[in-house]
């Protein structure tokens, strides 16, 4: 099963060529690219990106994902060349990075604070308080 980013993103990017960043984000790391009200935008899951004529902002990015070692490898398979995954305790993330065509930074990772389990309604999780979730 293909992993997937499992948090909402919308960010504008600025991109010096923009053919050349959706490329990127299709062949790499396998965005649908669409063209949205005369724009050109990535979209993976709920995570979506729009480019624009801006090459001079720089920016960071963070996608949650449900596998963060399949992501990389899916990343490396299509030609990416991420960061090895770390924890970063300070944050309780484990992630890994890397940078697209005009150095946007862009992190994957996914939280090991908190057990990754569907979260009960506010009445069940008021009755049930030691649930983990």
């Amino acid at each position: 099963m293909r992993p997937a980013i499992t948090a909402p993103v919308m960010r504008f990017l600025g991109a010096s060529d923009i053919a050349r960043a959706a490329a990127f984000y299709r062949d790499v790391l396998g965005f649908d690219i669409r063209q949205v009200d005369g724009a050109t935008e990535a979209h993976r899951g709920p995570a979506r990106l729009r480019f624009d004529q801006r090459p001079e902002d720089s920016a960071m990015v963070f996608f949650e994902t449900d596998d963060v070692d399949a992501m990389r490898a899916e990343i490396v398979e299509r030609g990416g060349n991420p960061s090895t995954a770390e924890k970063l305790n300070w944050i309780k993330i484990r992630m890994f990075y890397l940078r697209d065509p005009d150095g946007h930074t862009l992190c994957f990772g996914k939280s090991y604070n908190v057990p990754d389990c569907p979260r009960p309604a506010a009445l069940v999780r008021k009755a049930l308080p030691e649930l983990p979730c």
